[in-house]
């Protein structure tokens, strides 16, 4: 009996570690370089720019979608994209990127790639 216990507890701790690994490998925080490199490796990339729409219009990396991190439509819009496609995100400076990918970080996507800095340290590069 004990030995049987031993091992549903063994193979319940493996279980749940090799999922904190699934999770957390397909979720990264890149800089420019990588970024660029991981881009260009998808066939349409689904870029995402989660500041505000006027910071936007000011300027966004081409073909990226304007889904505002502050709307209370944030998560809807968000969940209604492709999962099956790796998601690039990035805002101004990292902050909201970041909590952004915290919220979706359980939500299946293919893939999280966030932009280390945001647009700000893409334009200085």
């Amino acid at each position: 009996m004990k030995h049987l216990l031993f091992f549903l507890a063994l193979g319940l701790a493996i279980s749940c570690t090799s999922q904190d690994t699934k999770s957390s490998s397909n979720i990264k925080r890149v800089g420019n370089e990588e970024w660029k490199t991981l881009i260009s490796e998808e066939s349409k990339p689904l870029l995402v720019d989660v500041r505000t729409a006027q910071e936007f219009e000011k300027g966004h990396l081409d073909g990226a979608l304007n889904i505002d991190f502050r709307q209370n439509d944030f998560m809807e819009r968000m969940l209604a994209l492709d999962k099956e496609k790796t998601l690039f995100m990035y805002c101004h400076s990292g902050g909201r990127s970041g909590k952004a990918l915290e919220l979706l970080k359980d939500k299946e996507f293919k893939g999280i790639i966030e932009l280390q800095g945001g647009y700000s340290n893409w334009e200085s590069d």
